[in-house]
């Protein structure tokens, strides 16, 4: 955002660019893998930062494709 009253304000988290994934297929079609690809974001971060990740943010779209996916809906029975 940036105008004659505001000025530009460049926000940085710090977020590393090696943390960047795409599933090499979109979970919402099929042949989605979506269990391994979370587990290779996991991996990505434990090789990046030493540690687990705690928690997992999502948007509606996203939740919508994994429960919609076979193998998301089996691993959530379990629990």
């Amino acid at each position: 955002l940036e105008s004659e009253l505001y000025k530009k304000n460049v926000v940085s988290y710090g977020r590393d660019a090696a943390m960047k994934f795409t599933p090499a297929t979109p979970w919402n079609q099929a042949g989605a893998t979506p269990i391994a690809d979370i587990e290779t974001m996991i991996q990505i971060m434990i090789d990046n930062f030493g540690g687990n990740p705690t928690k997992i943010l999502t948007t509606n779209k996203v939740w919508s494709a994994l429960s919609k996916n076979a193998e998301f809906k089996e691993l959530l029975s379990y629990w």
